[in-house]
């Protein structure tokens, strides 16, 4: 940590890479690309190659207009055009930049944690920094703030465990790098983790890399499709991973070794537990709490400048004593930072205690943030960690007393390889102990570089002479293997050679050029070329003709000749000449070459025998007839062949098959020949039906048969083609398929129909829309119309149709249109191609709807025209309308009508429905209102009655009136249940019951204490006829038992019960356990007034009353449900 808060300046590059918006990809792919290159392995099968291959730097460019901030580029912006599968190379950084990017304002003297604060806030790595008016001052890098910030300290402390990110996503090595890019835009991550499984039941990791937002932009730099690319050939090696208790200044040093942004970091068992990235290291470091250590820093450094000055007076007095040795000691520094060498003082335990501005130089770091450092950790550039104990190594040794002096190969903070010569030394005081080491080197990298160069330019030279002298040893040993070549070439060829040099000197000739000729060896070895001709004029038919043609090639160098020449004895010789000359067109004579053709001579005249008698043969043939080489050129050809084209066989003789006149007006025609020709080279029969032209505009088929014929070697010889014409036949065939198409054509348009009646559907529309759909289908038109006539006007019912600007409900004036000839004339009209026909192309139906081709038929419903359905299309129809068609949509159109006439009827139906569910709902809400005002009736009567027994002062009165009023209550509990359930014509007697029973129990007043209530009552629908008599009943056997059963001091229970069996009988009890009946009262005849209606009700009821009075009391009825009697 430096003892002063490093500032933006120090931190700030500031000449960043920036480019306009319409920059192409592929110009700045240099800043977009990584500077410091690794090699990946690209594994193919057993083998692996290697290419270059970018490690993640943290790239960017910024998007400028002129010198105004617009955007900013990195790699994690150009994953989505990987994702999507374009090309890098064509897009511009317009297109790509991330718009308005955060910035930071520039302020002169401000500190580097202003800029640590945003880099930590957004998450980012890249920060610009710009003026008042956005121009692009600089950029400050994660990068180089963490080299900036020395924070030994402030890592060390801290667990790798406070930077961990566990929600790491993983894919398979498989993954390709599309699929890759698309999870790293998706999940806005900067990583993923590659893994084949979690392997840490085996002891082994389970994450095999780690691939960044760089890797697939790197595939396609590569030159690899991005979408079958396996991310796994990809992925470098993963470094070593780190553990959760590791330091963060441990994660620091691993990604400055490696190169890295990302470390995994792995449990005790090998699993993947998450990762720490260089941005996560800053995050565990809140910029305050970096700020409170510099400010700590800054405190000791003010105390000791205290400390300083205290000293300093103290020393005031010696003071003119030590000019001397102050002027020394300037004179001493100023030499000690004006050599070339980096020198360094170390205290005896390996501490910084001064360098020269050199070593500062070399080592990246300034002198206030290198004293006061070990010497081996101070490299601002982070050498290896086997570097750092070799240098420690090396000063252990000095400060032992010994010399140290080695070569050491660095690499600086610019990434390049650097040698350094480095000698150590100790210094000891007086006393002969320890008081500092000098460090002393010198940069003798280029001195290095140019022996590396001298020794690689002296091992070329003696490379290049070693091939040189290779390459002439075996370019004599190819020049005389290819003379024997040459030698025995001319000696196996069945031809004469003779080889004149340019004197008329005989440089070689071949031992068949003596047998041809007859020269004896004698005249041969004279290498005379004048002799040579005089020995062979004797033999020649015509020798002045032949010797004034040698005089004539002789004198022009360039000519060459061929000719057969006639000798005496009936031989004829085939002679070939010309000149030999060099690549460099050096003239070295001539070449002189015969061949005895007498053989060939009279199979020629055989052959022209046997050719005339074929053709005798081939013109009488009535089909026809033509005779092919191997590649399929005449050779002949019959005159029925040429008579209909007009052709003469000179004409014919020479050409291609499938470049004659009959064929060339079709290239599927010539295919079909020369896949037959290819098929009689392969020893194998063809047959092709061909149509030929057989004048301009005059076309004939034939079936075609070619025929290979080979020799009794199996080579093929020559093709046989003949024809025969079958156009009429063709023409039978073809009538009869379009009639069976016709026929198929109508039968599923039938299939079609009956699927349209058979099958159910959610709507009438649907059903409409199916027909239009199908119809357009069969047809092969793009709109479907049913339009309904009303008047001159006709509205669109329903419409199936692409692109046509009308929908239903739309009314047109039928004058317009073309289906009123249909409604009018009640008659179908097909127009295949209306434009085509002056009489239908002014409609305005053609002029502004564009109907090209039209199909319409009346639809009828009851009799009458309803409309018409139209089947339309804005291109015209090739072929007028079929029968069979215009049959399909008459017969459309007659179901539609039916269908119609039953939607009509439907919908009156439904109508009259409506009309009777509205008088229902009203009735019932009338019923509903009569019941509630009974209910309210005998209330009041309750009421009136109530009033009459408050006015009269007799007893046995009050116990009549309130009996009464009791009854009134049951009634009108019922005409209450009523209104107020949703069913009117059914009361639940269960619950009805229930509430009487205790509705009477609290007008007793009666404690539980004395006499409890049992209600045990199952839920039984009944009638109203059913509940009223069956309430009252029940009324009046409660009443008798509230007043009688207990008299006072006796207790007890009543109890109520309601069920109904399944054959829908229903049982009811009534029962106390009180002091019952008189044993001698007859319940069938008594003079007790509730007694009576109890009869009376049980009579209404048709129920079965009986009496138990074991311990009390019991009534037990049966009954079924009354019959609906009707009310009105």
């Amino acid at each position: 940590m430096p003892a002063t808060a490093p500032t933006l300046a120090e931190v700030m590059a500031r000449s960043p890479p920036k480019a306009p918006a319409d920059t192409l990809l592929s110009s700045v792919g240099e800043q977009l690309g990584a500077t410091a290159w690794r090699t990946c392995q690209l594994v193919e099968g057993e083998t692996a190659s290697t290419l270059p291959y970018a490690a993640e730097q943290g790239s960017y460019v910024l998007v400028s207009d002129g010198n105004r901030l617009c955007g900013i580029v990195t790699s994690r912006d150009l994953l989505p055009l990987v994702a999507a599968g374009r090309d890098l190379s064509a897009a511009t950084l317009g297109e790509v930049m991330t718009p308005n990017p955060v910035a930071l304002a520039w302020a002169q003297g401000q500190d580097a944690f202003a800029a640590l604060s945003l880099l930590q806030a957004h998450q980012i790595r890249h920060l610009p920094i710009v003026d008042a008016k956005g121009g692009i001052v600089g950029a400050v890098t994660l990068e180089a703030l963490m080299q900036q910030l020395q924070l030994f300290d402030a890592l060390t402390n801290r667990s790798v465990e406070s930077a961990l990110q566990a929600d790491v996503a993983c894919v398979p090595p498989s993954c390709s790098v599309r699929e890759v890019a698309a999870q790293l835009e998706a999940q806005e991550s900067h990583y993923i983790a590659i893994a084949a499984s979690n392997k840490a039941s085996e002891g082994q990791p389970g994450a095999v890399g780690i691939a960044t937002a760089q890797v697939p932009i790197d595939c396609q730099l590569l030159g690899l499709d991005p979408a079958v690319t396996p991310v796994g050939r990809l992925i470098e090696q993963m470094p070593a991973p780190l553990n959760r208790q590791d330091t963060l200044w441990t994660a620091r040093k691993q990604m400055r070794q490696q190169q890295v942004q990302q470390l995994a970091v792995t449990g005790d068992r090998g699993e993947l537990c998450g990762v720490v990235t260089q941005t996560g290291l800053l995050s565990a470091l809140d910029a305050s709490t970096l700020q409170g250590m510099v400010s700590a820093l800054q405190r000791q450094v003010a105390n000791l400048e205290k400390q300083k000055q205290a000293l300093q007076q103290q020393a005031h007095g010696s003071e003119p004593s030590n000019v001397s040795l102050r002027e020394r000691e300037r004179r001493f520094r100023t030499l000690f930072q004006q050599t070339s060498q980096l020198i360094t003082l170390l205290a005896p335990d390996g501490k910084v205690l001064e360098l020269n501005e050199a070593a500062q130089n070399t080592i990246g770091r300034s002198r206030a943030t290198a004293i006061g450092h070990p010497f081996w950790e101070v490299f601002n550039w982070e050498p290896s960690e086997r570097l750092q104990q070799q240098l420690q190594a090396y000063f252990v040794r000095a400060a032992a007393g010994g010399v140290v002096r080695n070569e050491c190969e660095v690499t600086d903070a610019t990434g390049q390889e650097r040698v350094l010569d480095v000698s150590l030394r100790s210094v000891c005081d007086e006393g002969g102990q320890l008081e500092f080491v000098v460090v002393k080197g010198r940069d003798i990298t280029e001195r290095k570089r140019a022996e590396a160069d001298l020794q690689a330019l002296n091992q070329t030279l003696e490379t290049r002479v070693a091939e040189r002298t290779d390459s002439l040893h075996q370019a004599n040993a190819q020049l005389q293997r290819q003379n024997a070549v040459l030698q025995a070439q001319q000696e196996a060829t069945i031809e004469g050679i003779l080889l004149v040099d340019g004197n008329r000197n005989v440089s070689s000739y071949n031992q068949r050029f003596l047998d041809l000729w007859q020269i004896p060896q004698s005249i041969a070895q004279t290498r005379d070329d004048q002799q040579l001709l005089d020995y062979v004029r004797s033999q020649l038919v015509q020798p002045q003709a032949f010797i004034e043609w040698v005089e004539k090639l002789y004198q022009d160098p360039q000519a060459k000749n061929v000719e057969e020449i006639q000798l005496r004895d009936g031989r004829t010789l085939e002679r070939y000449s010309q000149p030999v000359v060099s690549s460099q067109g050096e003239h070295y004579g001539r070449i002189w070459c015969f061949r005895d053709i007498s053989d060939r001579k009279s199979i020629e005249a055989e052959l022209r025998r046997s050719r005339q008698y074929l053709r005798n043969v081939l013109d009488s043939i009535s089909a026809r007839v033509g005779v092919l080489d191997a590649e399929g050129y005449y050779l002949d050809v019959n005159a029925v062949t040429l008579a209909p084209a007009g052709l003469c066989r000179e004409e014919v003789i020479g050409q291609r098959l499938d470049c004659t006149y009959g064929v060339s007006h079709s290239p599927q025609v010539q295919a079909q020949l020369r896949e037959a020709i290819a098929s009689c080279r392969r020893g194998e029969a063809s047959q092709q039906s061909l149509t030929v032209r057989i004048g301009e505009s005059e076309f004939v088929t034939f079936d075609a048969y070619f025929n290979p014929i080979c020799n009794a070697s199996g080579q093929l010889e020559y093709i046989i083609a003949s024809g025969v014409d079958v156009t009429a036949r063709q023409q039978a065939e073809q009538q009869l398929r379009v009639q069976s198409q016709s026929l198929q054509a109508y039968s599923n348009s039938l299939k079609q129909l009956h699927r349209l009646n058979t099958t159910r559907y959610d709507s009438f529309e649907a059903l409409i829309d199916d027909y239009l759909q199908t119809g357009r289908q069969l047809l092969g038109l793009s709109a479907g119309i049913i339009g309904r006539a009303d008047g001159n006007r006709c509205e669109i019912d329903a419409i199936n149709a692409e692109g046509m600007p009308l929908e239903p409900g739309t009314v047109l004036e039928l004058d317009g249109l073309f289906c009123a000839r249909v409604v009018r004339q009640c008659e179908t009209l097909a127009l295949h191609n209306a434009g085509a026909d002056p009489d239908w192309s002014c409609y305005p139906m053609y002029r502004d709807l564009s109907i090209a081709a039209y199909l319409g038929t009346p639809i009828l419903v009851n009799g009458a025209v309803y409309g018409s359905l139209n089947f339309s299309d804005t291109s015209p129809r090739a072929q007028p309308f079929r029968d069979y068609e215009r049959e399909l949509i008459e017969l459309m159109a007659q179901s539609l009508g039916r269908l119609i006439e039953n939607r009509q009827a439907e919908q009156q139906r439904q109508q009259a429905e409506d009309r009777i569910k509205a008088s229902l709902q009203e009735k019932e809400t009338l019923l509903r209102e009569i019941h509630h005002r009974i209910k309210n009736n005998l209330l009041v009567v309750s009421s009136l009655l109530d009033f009459q027994a408050e006015a009269s002062n007799s007893p046995e009165l009050h116990r009549t009136l309130a009996d009464s009023q009791h009854r009134i209550d049951a009634m009108a509990l019922i005409h209450e249940k009523l209104y107020r359930s949703q069913n009117l014509a059914q009361v639940e007697l269960g619950e009805y019951l229930q509430t009487l029973a205790e509705s009477l129990y609290e007008a007793y007043s009666l404690s539980p204490e004395r006499v409890a209530l049992h209600c045990q009552t199952e839920m039984v629908l009944t009638n109203i006829e059913t509940a009223h008599p069956c309430g009252l009943l029940v009324n009046e056997l409660l009443l008798n038992a509230f007043k009688h059963a207990f008299p006072p001091g006796r207790s007890g229970r009543i109890e109520l019960q309601l069920s109904q069996d399944g054959n829908g009988q229903i049982a009811l009890v009534v029962a106390d356990n009180g002091v019952g009946l008189p044993p001698d009262l007859d319940i069938h005849q008594t003079d007790s007034l509730g007694m009576q209606l109890v009869g009376t009700f049980t009579e209404q009821l048709d129920a079965s009353l009986s009496l138990e009075r074991a311990g009390g009391t019991a009534f037990h009825l049966r009954f079924n449900e009354l019959a609906y009697r009707r009310r009105f």
